[in-house]
C-alpha cells in the first residue's frame, strides 16, 4: 500500500510524522503507532504496526517503521521527522544520522 501511495505523490523527499493512537472496540483495545507523509500539509498514513502494549511507544518500537520506509524509498526520501512528546532525544539523534 504505501508503495502506491507515494506513486500518487509528486517526486520528492518527504516530512515523515510517527504517531500513535489507542483505539478501544468493546474489551480490546488496539494500540497502532503508524508513520505518515506530509503532502501539502495533510498527514497520508502510510505504515504501521500494532503495538502489544498500553502505553507509550518507544525508539526499539519507533525504528523499524523508518527503517521500513528506508527500504522502500531510500533515505534520501526523507526531508525532515516529527514525532509527538514520546519521542525521545536518542530516537531523533538515530534517524537524523540515517537521514545524513
Amino acid at each position: 500500500m504505501a508503495r502506491f501511495i507515494v506513486r500518487q505523490l509528486p517526486d520528492g523527499q518527504y516530512l515523515l510524522i510517527v504517531d500513535r493512537t489507542n483505539w478501544k472496540f468493546g474489551q480490546t483495545n488496539s494500540n497502532i503507532l503508524c508513520l505518515a507523509v506530509v503532502h501539502q500539509g495533510v498527514a497520508i498514513p502510510m505504515l504501521s504496526i500494532l503495538l502489544d502494549k498500553k502505553g507509550n511507544s518507544n525508539t526499539d518500537e519507533r525504528m523499524p517503521l523508518i527503517n521500513r520506509f528506508i527500504e522502500l524509498f531510500g533515505v534520501e526520501k526523507i526531508d525532515g521527522y516529527l514525532a509527538d512528546r514520546d519521542s525521545s532525544v536518542r530516537n531523533l539523534l538515530a534517524i537524523s544520522l540515517k537521514i545524513k
